[in-house]
Parts: C-alpha cells; sequence; structure tokens
C-alpha cells in the first residue's frame, strides 16, 4: 500500500466587531433640551454567530447605561454632548462609536398685550382677556391667572372679570408654561369702559 501524508495548518483568528453607524432620533425632533435622544446603532463580525450582548452607553464620558439594548439618553442642558455606543459580543469582542449631538436651547414662550373685550351683564361691567403667547420651538401647556394680585384657579386660556362697585380697572396677570417646563408671565391692567 502506499501512503499519504498531508499536513493542514490552520491558524485560529480572533473574530473581528466593528460597529458602523450611529444615528440620532431625537425627540422633540428640534432637539430642544429636555430632550430624548433615541440611539440605533449597527455592528458587524466577522464570525456569523457572533452576537451583541451588551451595550454601554456614556454622554461626555459619564455612563448612561449598561443595558441589553439600546436605549434612549435624555439631555437636559443645550449644547454639544459626546455620545459613545460600546457594543460588546458573545465573545467578548468590543467595538465603540462616537458622535456629538448638539441639544438647543429652550426658549420661554413670548406673550404681549392681551385681546380684550368688554360687555356687560344687565347694568354690571365685564371684561374678557386673552393672552397674545407664542411658543416658537414647542407648544403652550400651561395657563396660571391671577386678579389684582390674587392666584385663582383658572387654568384656561381666556380669563373673565366682573367689575364690583366703583372699580374702575383691574390688573390681570397669565403665567404661561411650555412643553418643556419654561414659563413666562405677563400682567396688563385693564381699564373699565
Amino acid at each position: 500500500g502506499t501512503e499519504v501524508t498531508s499536513t493542514i495548518n490552520i491558524e485560529a483568528v480572533n473574530s473581528t466587531l466593528s460597529m458602523t453607524k450611529m444615528q440620532f432620533s431625537p425627540s422633540p425632533q428640534n432637539g430642544r433640551v429636555p430632550v430624548t435622544v433615541g440611539l440605533k446603532v449597527a455592528t458587524q463580525s466577522t464570525h456569523q454567530k457572533e452576537r451583541i450582548v451588551r451595550y454601554i452607553a456614556s454622554v461626555n464620558g459619564e455612563i448612561a447605561y449598561d443595558a441589553k439594548s439600546v436605549k434612549p439618553v435624555i439631555l437636559t442642558e443645550p449644547g454639544d454632548h459626546e455620545i459613545t455606543v460600546k457594543a460588546i459580543s458573545n465573545y467578548g469582542s468590543e467595538a465603540s462609536l462616537t458622535s456629538t449631538f448638539t441639544a438647543t436651547p429652550n426658549n420661554p414662550p413670548q406673550c404681549s398685550l392681551f385681546k380684550v373685550s368688554h360687555g356687560k351683564t344687565g347694568s354690571v361691567s365685564v371684561v374678557r382677556a386673552v393672552p397674545t403667547c407664542r411658543d416658537y420651538d414647542g407648544k403652550l401647556k400651561k395657563f396660571q391667572w391671577s386678579v389684582n394680585g390674587v392666584p385663582n384657579s383658572n387654568s384656561l386660556q381666556v380669563q373673565s372679570y366682573t367689575f364690583g362697585p366703583g372699580e374702575t380697572s383691574v390688573t390681570i396677570a397669565v403665567s404661561v408654561t411650555d412643553d418643556s417646563g419654561a414659563t413666562t408671565t405677563y400682567e396688563e391692567t385693564i381699564n373699565k369702559q
């Protein structure tokens, strides 16, 4: 018989894990603080059975979370924030990517003048005030009123006042809060007509 000997050299190499992209999805979309930044990352490996088992996210060098899946991060301060996501595989390999997200400052609501209407109920004078307020980077969420310095429970976008005997004016103030929690107060004295 013939005998054949062959030699096969097998070299084991570690798998290579890489993170290929990171995407942000902020809410609100304009990135106004406080902003919840959704993160989406893509990884790839040279080994078909390698899977990500852990993600560690950090914001400006401080760990935001260590979890089994990618989660959003919340930013409360405006400015540039370095967000790093590190992926760790079932083989112990690591890959990370850092990207900068710019959070924009919240602008508080702006108010100017009341839209005032005067009327009478019988012989009693009544005034109705509606604030002309806008929130250019969000939404108006809450109205709190005071009449002649006394807060009331009205949370509507309109305040009515009935003049008492001898009263010639009323001071109405409204505090308007936006969806980020910033508040602006506007006050106006309205003369009886």
